[in-house]
């Protein structure tokens, strides 16, 4: 949904049953490069591994693939007749000049697409499939949601953007989900042992990571070198009883419900990031996350099949090993 939205891309996913050759080769990249990221010696361990993909073979199609995919979608635009009259993000890039006047390169341009596809295809995706995970595991709170979708919509399929809005139970079970399953993860125990059973909650992001460009102090009194990288954790941070209290190993959507409704720091829930940095896309994901949640339950009741072999796998965001597999059975 965010390429169309964002940049009029179909990237094809829905429309047929085979791997779609830019979804695949992305996939695996993204794979490869956050298994980079805390490994100085891949250049040496990847050779020596199971572990060497089609990615890094030195004759690999794939990043020519994806480069190929992110220009021929600039290319074409700038080529497109109808171009001045599109309003989407890729229009905005395309108009915008730099500091001196000057116009971004269709290599930066391409960046630009990928950039954002990475940010807004998979992390959106996977928070949902992770919330119908948590819902298979927790009845009770699924057959609240039910509730609540039924009680609001009515005879009506799907919802309009107010009742999206004032659906408090469905945001709250959305971002409960994005506590424990933020959009991507760095920590060495997942990559040691990749898979490490799920446990609670899982956010899209779960690791983040800025490299001071000066010496710096924290806010404890920390010293930052210059060149230093320094990472956080919203995977951890979420499970922090330190932050979320006692229960902070629950799944509890009611937390995020009382007289004013909880809207924690984003330093204490930094699934968005926060400050100069937040998310672009954040009002968007959490209309599209809820937008879908809500559909999808109005019309079908979902049961995970494969409930006790789900575990998620090492990439820039946080997906499912193997999906997530599902039976749906129309409500009456």
């Amino acid at each position: 949904m965010y390429p169309s939205v964002a940049h009029q891309i179909d990237l094809g996913c829905l429309t047929t049953t085979e791997p779609v050759p830019f979804a695949l080769a992305f996939d695996r990249a993204q794979s490869v490069v956050d298994g980079r990221i805390l490994n100085p010696f891949w250049r040496i361990s990847e050779p020596l591994t199971a572990k060497v993909t089609i990615m890094v073979r030195s004759n690999s199609p794939l990043p020519s693939l994806i480069a190929q995919f992110g220009l021929r979608i600039v290319v074409e635009r700038r080529n497109d007749p109808l171009k001045d009259t599109y309003n989407d993000l890729l229009s905005f890039f395309m108009r915008s000049k730099s500091e001196t006047g000057e116009e971004p390169s269709d290599r930066e341009l391409s960046d630009i697409v990928l950039n954002m596809i990475i940010a807004g295809r998979d992390t959106t995706a996977q928070a949902l499939s992770w919330t119908f995970y948590m819902l298979s595991k927790n009845p009770t709170v699924e057959a609240k949601l039910v509730e609540e979708i039924m009680q609001t919509l009515g005879d009506a399929q799907v919802p309009n953007y107010d009742q999206v809005k004032t659906m408090r139970y469905a945001n709250a079970v959305f971002h409960e989900t994005l506590r424990y399953k933020p959009r991507h993860l760095i920590i060495p125990t997942i990559l040691l042992f990749p898979t490490f059973p799920p446990t609670s909650l899982y956010p899209s992001v779960p690791k983040e990571s800025k490299q001071a460009v000066a010496d710096d102090i924290l806010p404890d009194g920390t010293m930052v070198d210059a060149g230093t990288i320094v990472m956080w954790i919203p995977y951890a941070m979420g499970r922090s009883r330190a932050i979320w209290g006692e229960d902070a190993s629950e799944y509890k959507p009611e937390r995020w419900l009382g007289e004013t409704d909880l809207q924690p720091s984003s330093w204490d829930y930094p699934v968005f990031n926060g400050g100069p940095r937040i998310c672009l896309g954040k009002s968007m994901a959490e209309l599209e996350g809820v937008y879908v949640l809500v559909s999808i339950l109005r019309r079908f009741k979902v049961t995970v099949r494969n409930l006790d072999d789900v575990t998620y796998d090492n990439s820039l965001t946080l997906p499912m090993r193997n999906g997530l597999m599902c039976n749906f059975e129309k409500r009456v």
